[in-house]
């Protein structure tokens, strides 16, 4: 099915932008997978915030330029997919992993994130970091952990202090009562 030039270029347009503002894009080769399957995949990426898009080649190579990740031209061969994670990519990652495991099939490419190429085993590395929320909470954690002590540390001198005064001030009521 031929589409027009218009269509084409809106297509571009569209790829242009979405690969411009977009932090984590992994290239992947969809040989082999039927069409239940992609569909099956693209619904776990979408749940997982991931768009899932099947590509013509010559269509992303000119998306890509001018967008500061032509580096990903060179693995525009064959069939290509391009997956967008926005938001956590971690999740994104070990979602397209997981997926792998039982189908076998996406074979991934490479992916691009934060301006550097990762391969597949770069990529299987990040997909077993724990989730966003999870290194969100360790590091909020490990910020408020020395605050914590410091504000135990504080409340242990402020007692002592008091105990010390109460001590003073029991001291001198026995010594006058004494008298």
């Amino acid at each position: 099915m031929s589409i027009n030039r218009n269509k084409k270029e809106e297509i571009v347009r569209e790829l242009h932008e979405k690969i411009a503002r977009t932090d984590a894009i992994l290239l992947t080769d969809h040989t082999g997978l039927k069409v239940k399957d992609i569909t099956l995949l693209r619904r776990k990426l979408r749940d997982a915030s991931v768009e899932y898009r099947i590509l013509k080649n010559t269509l992303a190579r000119l998306a890509i330029r001018d967008t500061g990740k032509e580096e990903l031209e060179t693995y525009l061969d064959g069939p290509t997919s391009m997956m967008f994670l926005d938001r956590d990519v971690v999740r994104g990652t070990k979602t397209l992993i997981d997926f792998i495991k039982v189908f076998e099939k996406p074979e991934i490419k490479i992916g691009f994130i934060d301006d550097r190429l990762y391969d597949k085993t770069q990529l299987l590395t990040i997909s077993k970091l724990p989730p966003r929320e999870a290194l969100i909470a360790s590091f909020a954690g490990g910020l408020v952990s020395p605050l914590n002590r410091v504000a135990f540390l504080m409340a242990e001198l402020i007692g002592r202090f008091v105990r010390a005064v109460d001590a003073v001030r029991a001291g001198k009521e026995s010594s006058t009562a004494s008298r």
